[in-house]
């Protein structure tokens, strides 16, 4: 406030155009409030009745707010491979982007990615429930975390460690005889391909690990663990 000043003329310049007078008045400041994001310059002049001074130097701000708006988050919601990609929308204001996953159902997740991008590439995923979150951010801060987007990985069943059997004559049919297989369950495994060679032979799906049937000859089995994603390798082959 210079000495005989009794009133101020303050203008802005809002992004480099054109200044604007916004206050004329014989206060010393000027509230704002609610100011959208960008560049202001604000210079100022001291008044009386007998004329203005020279405008000051400029001084400058630049606001800038987090975003408000949030992604939205999309990934397939079953994979039988492990590698898949994460998209999400870009939304105002945005500069990063903070990607988080919660595996299992965990209360807790880990911050995987954190760019400028819209999408992820994962690879080498195990099995499980991986919900995915992205976080919207830029130099002001961020907004809310989004909805989920959860994948289901399922792949493809190990083989199955073991093939046993037996047989037992059938006393009700000369010659012929009961066969008895049995194999180990397969974690992740939805149904069993049991192949069978020699009389009656073809292929079976069997949703547990055994099987039993009679008749007479030779019996050659083999069995692979199934599921959506495919099936494993054959364990076998087992002669009865």
């Amino acid at each position: 406030a210079p000495s005989g000043a009794t009133s101020y003329q303050l203008e802005e310049s809002a992004n480099g155009g054109s200044w604007t007078l916004v206050q004329n008045a014989a206060a010393v400041s000027k509230a704002y409030t609610g100011k959208a994001d960008g560049a202001y310059s604000y210079r100022v002049k001291a008044c009386n009745a007998a004329g203005c001074s020279a405008y000051s130097a400029a001084g400058s701000i630049t606001v800038l707010t987090p975003p408000t708006a949030v992604p939205t988050v999309t990934a397939p919601a079953s994979n039988y491979t492990g590698s898949y990609t994460v998209n999400w929308t870009t939304v105002p204001k945005a500069t990063s982007y903070t990607l988080h996953v919660k595996v299992n159902g965990a209360v807790n997740g880990t911050n995987i990615y954190s760019g400028a991008g819209s999408a992820y590439n994962i690879s080498g995923q195990g099995e499980g429930s991986y919900a995915y979150y992205v976080l919207a951010c830029n130099g002001a801060g961020c907004a809310n975390w989004s909805a989920p987007a959860t994948t289901q990985v399922t792949l493809v069943p190990a083989m199955p460690a073991s093939l046993t059997g037996y047989t037992e004559p059938d006393p009700d049919l000369l010659g012929s005889r009961y066969f008895y297989v049995n194999w180990s369950a397969v974690p992740g495994a939805t149904y069993y391909e049991l192949t069978k060679g020699g009389i009656g032979g073809g292929v079976q799906n069997v949703t547990g690990t055994f099987y039993t049937t009679s008749g007479k000859g030779t019996r050659t089995y083999s069995v692979r663990a199934c599921n959506p994603a495919g099936c494993s390798a054959s364990k076998g082959p087992l002669t009865l």
